[in-house]
């Protein structure tokens, strides 16, 4: 993986033009654009360093071959459609600081639920679990963002 397969423009990647199965996306990145990624048929693993906070709409949209996405501590916001049609994503490690994940981030992949340590239910203690709308396990209340 090369410095140069990347196209970064003020922090923001607006692309991936390498051939590499597992990237590590660069700590200068603060934002992954819309559609940056976007139909890239050789990745397999993706790590989002700290440095990202928001990871744009479509992102990483039919990226069919995705397997593994690690999401590091800085990330804010998963918008619209980010993981869209990933069918074989079935991995998601992220944070339990993120504030919001689009009800359509993770659309059409193989994840079922996505679970975060510390996002527990103000009603009574439980883990929320889901991913379009978030429910608690013990009292079934759906989380409010």
């Amino acid at each position: 993986m090369s410095q140069n397969d990347f196209v970064i423009k003020d922090g923001v990647l607006e692309g991936y033009n390498g051939t590499d199965e597992e990237i590590t996306i660069p700590s200068e990145v603060k934002e992954i654009a819309s559609f940056a990624c976007c139909k890239n048929d050789k990745l397999k693993s993706v790590i989002i360093p700290n440095s990202v906070v928001t990871i744009g709409d479509s992102a990483f949209k039919d990226c069919f071959y995705l397997e593994k996405v690690v999401i590091g501590n800085g990330i804010n916001i998963i918008k619209p459609n980010a993981f869209e049609n990933c069918s074989k994503l079935t991995e998601v490690i992220m944070p339990t600081n993120l504030e919001y994940i689009s009800s359509k981030a993770f659309a059409n992949t193989g994840i079922r639920y996505i679970w975060q340590n510390n996002n527990r239910c103000a009603t009574c203690g439980g883990k929320f679990k889901g991913l379009i709308k978030p429910k608690c396990s013990n009292c079934l209340r759906y989380k409010d963002y």
